[in-house]
């Protein structure tokens, strides 16, 4: 299995959970009522190559869904490996949770931000309703139904795009002296 950006860099070192948080809601629970107060969730890394493949089967089956009318691309074009990772859950991110943190919890207790909510399988169809693609490759290999695919931007500390964060903060700062 070809590990994510996170154990390539060496951020999480085991399968442990991580916890996201958003004001997103669960389209197959609540419909498009959004939720008044902070929703977290614990999800499981899974490897790129288990992304990819994911990200590949929902587009065929999201493109399919729309009778072949919404092009989403490639999961190579949608999955950057060098500057993402993904998770599988049965407690996934979900519409309305993009941009919303990703921590996870180090051995000693404490929470680090690693990443932000990117973007999931989940498009509208058009007419006050959606399209989610509930199957998932897990950190095992294994295609669960009812889990989805949440993918994240990485930014933990070793990830180029912290460093561009970095970068673009400093010159922030330097701007508004």
């Amino acid at each position: 299995m070809a590990p994510s950006t996170l154990y390539r860099n060496s951020i999480v070192t085991d399968q442990n959970k991580l916890l996201t948080t958003g004001y997103g809601i669960d389209l197959n629970k609540d419909g498009y009522n959004y939720k008044s107060n902070l929703q977290y969730g614990h999800v499981i890394p899974t490897s790129d190559s288990n992304a990819l493949a994911t990200v590949n089967n929902g587009v065929n089956w999201l493109y399919k869904q729309s009778n072949y009318q919404v092009y989403l691309g490639s999961a190579t074009s949608l999955y950057d490996q060098s500057n993402m990772f993904a998770t599988c859950s049965a407690q996934p991110t979900d519409h309305g949770d993009s941009g919303g943190p990703i921590f996870y919890q180090k051995n000693n207790g404490d929470y680090i931000l690693i990443g932000d909510t990117s973007w999931g399988l989940t498009i509208s169809n058009g007419y006050n309703g959606y399209w989610s693609y509930n199957f998932c490759i897990n950190h095992q290999g294994e295609n669960k139904e009812g889990t989805k695919l949440s993918v994240f931007t990485d930014l933990s500390y070793k990830s180029t795009n912290y460093q561009l964060l970095e970068k673009y903060l400093t010159q922030i700062n330097e701007d508004r002296t």
